[in-house]
């Protein structure tokens, strides 16, 4: 059990919210107000409509949505917390001398991006976290003696519980991102075999697996071009190697790559150099 030096109760560890117990009374919502930057603040969306500022990023609040905020981290809502989330506030030094740990930001994703401190939970999870925090609620009103370590625990069981959550949450962006290169890699590889046959993105579509769209936009998260664009880019450095390392014609070289014409490869060429094919050999 902590030793209290500076610091009363109240001071240290603040229930509120959606509590069925005397923590929803007068007493407690004097105690509980916004940006009590001192404190670490966890709660859980419920119902209704809020909006959460951290840093430069404002949060629309669904009902399920699992907010950490640790102690000096500045943030505003448009609504009082406590009347639609379960809530606490609690000092750092009511729980690290009993968890060893540096600090409640240690159970956040490593990231510096603001919208670390919000998390949508699923259904199951969320009704986990809900009698987690009405464990809480209910032990600050009882009269034992052991009251402090049984908050402490259920505290500690919250925090590796939000833990989980956000490392699930981080590993299925990392998934997705994963993915979504590898997806890339093959789509590159596939075309720089066949860009001289296959032009169209639905052929590479086909042979992926997976429709138009989703190769659209994979590609263009991840290149920031559209596929499309990448299979000219590949055309375009091919024929330019064959303008600059061959003697072969112009005409010679539209037909290499499979273009209609001459004057077809010629306006496809100046669309995307400015110049004609040429004027490139000229000046290579």
């Amino acid at each position: 059990m902590s030793k209290r030096k500076k610091y009363s109760e109240d001071e240290l560890i603040s229930p509120g919210g959606k509590s069925k117990s005397a923590a929803r009374g007068r007493k407690y919502r004097e105690c509980i107000t916004l940006n009590k930057y001192p404190f670490n603040t966890i709660f859980l969306f419920t119902h209704g409509e809020c909006n959460l500022q951290i840093g430069l990023i404002t949060h629309v609040l669904k009902s399920n949505d699992l907010v950490i905020i640790p102690e000096h981290v500045v943030y505003d809502t448009s609504c009082l917390v406590e009347n639609y989330a379960y809530c606490i506030h609690f000092k750092t030094e009511y729980l690290l001398s009993f968890l060893k740990i540096g600090s409640i930001a240690d159970i956040l994703p490593p990231t510096l991006h603001d919208s670390k401190y919000v998390l949508p939970l699923t259904a199951d999870q969320a009704s986990t976290i809900k009698i987690l925090f009405e464990e809480i609620y209910q032990e600050y009103n009882s009269t034992s003696q052991e009251k402090d370590n049984i908050i402490r625990c259920h505290i500690e069981i919250l925090l590796l519980k939000a833990k989980e959550y956000f490392q699930e949450d981080l590993s299925l962006v990392h998934s997705n991102i994963n993915r979504s290169l590898q997806l890339t890699k093959q789509f590159k590889t596939l075309v720089e075999k066949n860009f001289i046959e296959m032009r169209r993105v639905n052929e590479y579509a086909d042979i992926l697996h997976i429709c138009s769209k989703h190769l659209e936009k994979t590609i263009k998260e991840t290149l920031g071009i559209t596929p499309k664009q990448l299979i000219h880019d590949i055309v375009l450095a091919e024929a330019k190697r064959l303008l600059k390392r061959t003697d072969k014609t112009i005409s010679e070289i539209a037909y290499e790559l499979k273009f209609e014409d001459q004057s077809y490869f010629s306006r496809f060429f100046k669309k995307h150099t400015s110049i004609t094919p040429q004027e490139y050999r000229d000046i290579v």
